[in-house]
């Protein structure tokens, strides 16, 4: 007569109905872990892998053949037949009563009662008639495990515990007992009394494989690896083919940051047992973290094969495609998760985010609204939807995200720079100025939200105003370079030369690569023939930051001019002109140069060229009469200087960014 148990859910091997009723804790019956944690790190997934041991919850179902005739030949038996001897042929999994003693008559009789009950389901009965076995046997310890397992059955850990603490005050040597306690400790965070129930165990009998696995996993959950490690080795030296052995010292490896040593365990655990789900997604991780993804892959479809319908397993090998840039393939993985569970929302999050990489954005769009049907306060998806909608240029697609985003969360800071930005960039400057003062009312610290509004009222050529909400901005954030930068920018707009020394002083002791700030400060000391030498520092050090800017190019040949150096001069001003060559002030400073060296036709056809760029240059065309080359020709406005890089861009703020 033959059980078939099931045990988390997975059939286990038949096995003798005699078992049963001498049964203990299975060696076999090794707890599970959840081993996936959906699109996160494969390192961050490890701390899940060390075994947290605990009572298994086991639901029987029994046979119904021969229930009447084993109960009534027990019954008839049950006086003279000592349980003892039936269970000492089974050897490793058996309980055995104490000493040999048979249970009194009327113990036998309640604990078959008990069986008969639990067979049937009436669970409140079997804990009933054990509790009768016990009263009428109390010196039994081997009652006492049966109800305690009962018990923990029904959701009574603590009864359990004190009547497994009864069974080994009746027998201290009963394994069986210290096993079920030592299972009970562990999963009620009673560590330390658990570890010593497992030594006592092992006292008795060291080649335990189960406890020597239920030790070592408690051990490594302390963090005590190399107590663990050597009980896992030991376990594998009793039997070298162990697949919890392999498995555990994989894991265990794996969670002390030696992956190769995982890898080598793990293998062998696949090749003991092809089909271990487990310990092939615990490969994967170990190969992700190891960035051989192709082995990840490997394994990651083995598990799929084993188990075809674990989406999160899928989750875990569309992460690996991306990583290995099959797009694609991710993508491909991903559409068949939706078929299997269609209502995620996250895998057609995941989705858009792919098709937006592949620059599909459409397809993005679509697969973000999807999202958003089922959670329409979801304000990580609306973020990715609107900055998607902005790089279609849906700009007003773009701001009624932002405004959903505002009104769900209105502490979400990018919302309202975002908002600022497409203002400033369509050329709706009241628009960014109130999106900027409204995100500075609720961000008062955030030194960046002054720069940008003090950048929209520059744009305004309200330069006072800017003054003042750059200067509010750098007492807001003392270490903003760039905000020291545009105060001293705006300063030379109104000729505040003693604020534009001091800004540009202090942007660069914040930041002493601020090419932008070395260049302003050595520019305007150059401009006004002063401190030349530390004009000409300042100048270099910027083109060590950016050695092809044009424009600073410029100011290092106008500094050696000042400093009546005209052949380094003249060599850095033609290089500036061939770096940008419509810039009207880098030809009136190469026109200067060339008078200087008496060239006048040089000079004067320089200056041509700057008042054909700037006509409206009413001091060049004084500086062109006064040499004698009469009244320069009129030209048709062409451009002005640009102020640096980036000056293509749609608004002062890209620019500033940019750079």
């Amino acid at each position: 007569m033959r059980l078939e148990a099931k045990i988390h859910g997975r059939k286990r091997v038949r096995e003798p109905l005699r078992k049963r009723f001498f049964r203990g804790v299975s060696r076999k019956a090794l707890p599970d872990a959840h081993l996936i944690r959906a699109l996160t790190p494969a390192r961050a997934v490890w701390s899940n892998f060390i075994v947290n041991p605990r009572v298994s919850s086991r639901t029987v179902d029994r046979c119904a053949f021969g229930r009447i005739g084993l109960f009534a030949v027990l019954l008839a038996l049950g006086s003279i037949l000592p349980l003892s001897a039936t269970g000492a042929a089974i050897q490793e999994e058996t309980l055995v009563e104490p000493a040999a003693r048979s249970l009194e008559s009327a113990a036998a009789y309640h604990y078959i009662r008990a069986y008969q009950a639990e067979i049937l389901g009436d669970f409140d009965g079997a804990i009933a008639a054990y509790g009768e076995a016990v009263a009428s046997d109390p010196e039994s310890a081997f009652l006492r495990m049966q109800y305690a397992q009962i018990l923990l059955r029904r959701g009574r850990p603590q009864d359990a515990v004190r009547m497994a603490e009864e069974a080994l005050r009746i027998d201290p040597r009963f394994v069986p007992a210290m096993i079920l306690l030592g299972q009970v400790y562990g999963s009620t965070k009673r560590t330390d009394e658990a570890i010593d129930l497992y030594q006592k165990v092992l006292k008795i009998d060291p080649k335990r494989e189960d406890v020597l696995f239920y030790l070592g996993s408690l051990l490594a959950s302390k963090k005590e690896y190399a107590a663990a490690l050597d009980l896992f080795r030991k376990v594998i030296e009793i039997n070298p083919k162990s697949i919890m052995g392999h498995h555990s010292l994989g894991r265990l490896y794996a969670e002390m940051g030696l992956f190769e040593d995982a890898a080598r365990h793990l293998e062998e655990t696949v090749r003991l047992k092809p089909n271990f789900e487990a310990a092939r997604v615990s490969l994967g991780l170990t190969y992700e973290i190891l960035e051989r993804f192709a082995d990840a892959e490997k394994h990651y479809k083995a598990a799929i094969e084993i188990n075809p319908h674990n989406n999160e397993i899928r989750e875990r090998l569309a992460q690996v495609y991306v990583r290995q840039k099959s797009l694609g393939a991710a993508l491909d993985v991903l559409q068949q998760m939706a078929g299997f569970d269609p209502d995620n929302l996250d895998v057609h999050y995941k989705m858009g985010l792919i098709y937006a990489d592949q620059k599909e954005f459409e397809k993005a769009v679509a697969q973000f609204r999807l999202v958003l049907a089922g959670r329409p306060d979801d304000v990580r998806t609306r973020t990715v939807l609107a900055a998607i909608l902005e790089e279609m240029k849906d700009n007003d697609g773009a701001l009624a995200e932002y405004r959903e985003i505002l009104r769900l969360n209105p502490g979400e800071y990018n919302a309202w720079v975002r908002t600022g930005m497409i203002h400033s960039r369509t050329s709706r400057p009241k628009e960014a100025a109130t999106a900027f003062r409204g995100a500075i009312e609720k961000f008062p610290k955030k030194g960046d939200l002054y720069l940008y509004l003090g950048l929209v009222q520059m744009q305004e050529k309200q330069t006072a105003a800017a003054i003042e909400t750059f200067t509010r901005g750098t007492e807001a954030d003392e270490k903003n370079a760039d905000l020291f930068f545009q105060l001293g920018a705006a300063c030379e707009k109104e000729g505040r030369v003693e604020c534009v020394v001091r800004s540009m002083e202090s942007a660069i002791r914040l930041n002493p690569k601020h090419a932008d700030a070395l260049n302003f400060l050595g520019y305007t000391l150059a401009e006004r023939g002063e401190r030349l030498d530390e004009a000409l520092d300042l100048i270099r050090r910027a083109l060590v930051v950016k050695p092809d800017n044009g424009y600073y190019v410029d100011s290092l040949g106008w500094a050696y001019f000042q400093k009546g150096m005209l052949e380094e001069a003249l060599a850095e001003l033609k290089r500036a002109a061939d770096l940008v060559r419509e810039d009207p002030v880098i030809r009136e400073h190469l026109g200067d140069v060339y008078l200087r060296k008496g060239m006048r036709e040089e000079a004067r056809g320089e200056w041509m060229r700057s008042l054909g760029l700037d006509p409206k240059n009413e001091k060049l065309r004084n500086k062109f009469r006064e040499a004698g080359f009469g009244d320069p020709p009129s030209a048709s406005p062409n451009g002005s200087r640009s102020s640096g890089e980036g000056s293509s861009l749609a608004s002062p703020i890209d620019a500033m960014i940019s750079r």
